[in-house]
């Protein structure tokens, strides 16, 4: 089985997300792509949604795509662990689970990828699944260290200018956020007045 991992804040999940695990799942044949919402993530600062609600809105976006899982891994561990969570730890959860038959591909933007000397133990990781890194705008790959860029699969997707930060000015700013994120994400934001 080929797996797609997508994690992220989520904070929260937009159109620009769900475009690119669309594309990696069809262009790499994957299986199916699991969204794995950070728990505690040791590079954000917190911001007004939970954990639990970033996970519920993951959830509400994905339900009509029957290629596409979320799973509760590191907002349940941050919760008995109390600490911020690292894909290493994610990555050995989901090889676990999918043993010696599953082939993990792990799906980050380039704008992390370029962070990727601050994560734990990033040389590990990197060994143990396929890293593929999306392009994202703004963002130069060609920043990205030689040996690192070596050891990863680089995809074009369309890039759609959506970003969780700007909708979250957007919604403290009173200005609509429809079509940047599935209603049903919106529809929960308001509900739960969130970033407000």
């Amino acid at each position: 089985m080929r797996i797609g991992i997508l994690g992220g804040m989520f904070n929260p999940i937009h159109y620009g997300h769900l475009v690119i695990a669309s594309e990696v799942k069809d262009r790499l044949n994957l299986d199916k792509i699991i969204f794995v919402p950070a728990g505690k993530a040791p590079h954000k600062r917190a911001k007004r949604a939970t954990p639990d609600e970033r996970y519920e809105m993951v959830s509400l976006a994905i339900k009509e795509n029957s290629s596409f899982e979320v799973s509760p891994i590191e907002v349940e561990r941050s919760k008995i662990a109390g600490r911020p969570t690292f894909t290493l730890e994610t990555i050995r959860e989901f090889m676990k689970i999918y043993g010696k038959e599953g082939k993990i591909y792990f799906i980050v933007g380039l704008d992390e990828m370029l962070k990727i000397s601050t994560w734990k133990e990033p040389h590990k990781l990197l060994e143990l699944c396929k890293f593929v890194v999306v392009t994202r705008p703004g963002y130069d790959s060609g920043k990205l260290d030689k040996r690192i860029a070596s050891k990863v699969m680089m995809l074009q997707v369309p890039g759609l200018e959506i970003s969780a930060s700007d909708i979250r000015k957007r919604i403290r700013a009173g200005k609509p956020i429809r079509y940047l994120l599935p209603q049903s994400v919106e529809e929960y934001i308001r509900k739960k007045r969130l970033y407000s």
